[in-house]
Order: structure tokens, then sequence, then C-alpha cells
């Protein structure tokens, strides 16, 4: 309720919120982004069952629960990730699935919601590579849980960079 105050009161606010296109666009991505948590109920725990079941197998292991383990598993997943990305824009299947992503109008903040449902088959066999590393499932959902709450701004012009990943103008470098 009171969220919902703040947003009545503060014109400034609500244009931050829908960037610069329409608020039919924000509606629609947050519809796309509502039908992937929905997805998640599933594709999520499929996503670290097996996960866990080819890092059982891995004969080498990471040390679990030390700092230098978190690092490592973040860089893996962030290399991983930026490979995956690279390859959704190359490969035509993957590209069907990712693309989903790119149908918004608007690149403002409600864009990181427009996931496909499928986008988590193509998660779950790319981020099968860090468990090959010697990553433990619960090291990935901590790491996965923080990378992806970097990630949400991503395609969102922004006034903040995450690194080679982002243009001078806050916009995504490849897309």
């Amino acid at each position: 309720m009171v969220t919902g105050l703040v947003l009545w009161l503060s014109p400034e606010l609500r244009r931050w919120l829908r960037g610069t296109g329409s608020i039919r666009q924000t509606l629609s991505n947050a519809s796309v982004g509502a039908l992937f948590l929905l997805s998640q109920l599933f594709f999520r725990a499929v996503i670290i069952a097996v996960f866990t079941a080819v890092s059982v197998h891995v004969p080498w292991k990471l040390p679990h629960a030390h700092p230098i383990t978190f690092v490592i598993a973040f860089l893996l997943l962030d290399a991983v990730y930026f490979m995956q990305h690279r390859l959704e824009h190359k490969v035509p299947l993957l590209w069907a699935i990712h693309s989903v992503r790119h149908q918004s109008l608007d690149y403002s903040w409600s864009v990181s919601f427009r996931v496909g449902i499928f986008a988590s088959i193509s998660t779950m066999l790319f981020h099968t590579l860090v468990a090959l590393a010697g990553v433990d499932a619960v090291t990935y959902a901590a790491v996965g849980t923080a990378h992806a709450m970097l990630l949400f701004g991503l395609h969102a012009r922004t006034r903040f960079t995450l690194g080679p990943g982002r243009d001078r103008d806050g916009g995504f470098a490849c897309a």
C-alpha cells in the first residue's frame, strides 16, 4: 500500500519505472515475467537437480564453503553466462529461446522481467559446465542467485556499468 502511494505521488518515479516507452510495454514485460516466474516453480528444481547429479559425479571438488570457492564459482558462472549469451545471439535454436527478451520496444528496467519460459533449459545446459568444474550445488545456488541479481539490469538503460559487457551509454554492447 505504501509503495502504491509513493508511485502515485511521484511522477518522476513513475517515469523512471516506465522508462521511455508506454505503460502497455511495461505491463507486457511484467506479464512475460510472470509467466517465466510460474515456469520456474518447475524448471528451477530441474536445474538444481541436474546440476547436483552432474556435480556428484565429478571426481574433483572446489573446497566447500570456502570464500575463494565463491569467488571462483562466480567467475566461472559469469564466463559461462557470457558464452551462453553470445551463443544465444548466434545459434538459431538458442536465439529462438532468447529472443523473447529482445521483443520489447523499450529497454527500460522492466525488460529484465521479459524472459521466455524455455530460457531455463538453455541455462541448465550451460550451467552444467560449472558443475564439471567442481562447484557443489549449494555454492552454485548461492552464486547463481547473486549473479542473477546483478544481471537483472543488464538489458536496461541504466546509468551504471557492470564491466566490459556494457557500452558507454549504458546499453548492452552486443544487443
